[in-house]
């Protein structure tokens, strides 16, 4: 595989001159350029800067491959005119609607209609879409990583406390989306290091990718088979039990392995807006015929996925979901378990 296009770019023609943007986690260069920043994960830092060097006066230009050029922050306008709904505006759709699903959840012994639960099927395929768009373009990919495996391993542990001492009849308290988009944000970096490992045709990386993968399943699984060994202690089981809560896993995970396979797909045809909507539809369909439940309304999602209009959006908010989705459904939660009492 060939290295990709270079493209040379004019500090002053895109107005960045004072302070640039941190592409994918790469470090920031300010000020005479080239003096830090590796370009690319296809050049080493001595061949972009002899390109530059030669090309064009380097201290006024930066040299970026098309990987970091399609994973820049920085907004594009929408290709058609339907594309209406900015990342910001996807996400208020996603809590409005997971906000009535959690009231049948929490609430259905209460009277809360049971046709809620209809509005939360689309839920997670827009949250798994959000996650695959925010993965490609976040400034840096660990902390990205990092909030999600933190708020896993908070909501696994609060929920096995709330469920503990706060126990409310007919209603089970597994509800972590943020296990789910962990383990699929962890596939997607695991692709992309299978994919530069071929472009640099280095094995080992390749390798390591591939183990990277088969781990999560590995953990899941090992967890899984000590929680339901009977010859083992009791602690053990447990702790086993415990940890399976809070270590994010295909294996436990909210939604099972299929939502994951969908937000990994949604990533490897993030630039195709088509075949991200066909897989979500053909995934529906598989789920329609085999289980025959209302998951299959998640296909609802393919609406506002076609009407994204690829722009970020309002401003600020960067962490509210991490607390709203917690907060609201412990919230709920507590309120189902007042009411039980009260009756």
């Amino acid at each position: 595989m060939g290295k990709p296009p270079i493209f040379i770019i004019s500090l002053y023609e895109r107005k960045i001159e004072d302070k640039l943007l941190d592409f994918s986690g790469f470090p920031v260069v300010r000020g005479r350029c080239a003096s830090a920043m590796r370009l690319s994960q296809n050049f080493s830092f001595w061949e972009s800067l002899m390109i530059m060097r030669f090309t064009f006066d380097w201290r006024f230009c930066m040299l970026y491959s098309m990987n970091d050029i399609q994973q820049t922050p920085v907004q594009r306008s929408p290709r058609h005119g339907w594309e209406i709904l900015s990342n910001a505006q996807l996400k208020i759709i996603g809590i409005t609607l997971m906000v009535l699903d959690h009231l049948h959840q929490m609430l259905a012994a209460q009277g809360a209609p049971s046709w809620f639960n209809w509005f939360g099927r689309p839920v997670a395929p827009l949250f798994l879409f959000l996650c695959a768009e925010g993965f490609a373009h976040t400034r840096d990919r660990s902390r990205y990583m990092l909030r999600l495996l933190i708020g896993s391993a908070f909501m696994g542990a609060a929920s096995s406390l709330f469920s503990r001492y706060l126990p409310v009849q007919d209603v089970v308290l597994m509800n972590n989306i943020f296990s789910a988009l962990f383990i699929s944000v962890w596939y997607m970096w695991m692709i992309d290091c299978i994919r530069n490992g071929i472009a640099e045709k280095k094995g080992a990386s390749i390798a390591v990718a591939a183990a990277g993968m088969l781990l999560p399943f590995i953990i899941g699984v090992g967890l899984l088979v000590i929680m339901a060994n009977d010859a083992l202690a009791q602690p053990i089981r447990r702790s086993a039990a415990f940890a399976l809560t809070i270590i994010p896993n295909p294996v436990s995970v909210e939604g099972g392995a299929t939502l994951i396979l969908l937000a990994v797909l949604f990533y490897v045809f993030r630039r195709f807006r088509i075949a991200q909507i066909g897989v979500l539809l053909a995934i529906s369909v598989l789920s329609f015929v085999l289980s025959k439940d209302a998951q299959w309304m998640m296909a609802a999602a393919a609406v506002p996925i076609a009407l994204y209009n690829r722009r970020r959006g309002g401003s600020g908010g960067k962490y509210f979901f991490y607390i709203f989705y917690p907060a609201h459904i412990y919230v709920l939660y507590v309120l189902a378990w007042a009411l039980e009492k009260l009756q």
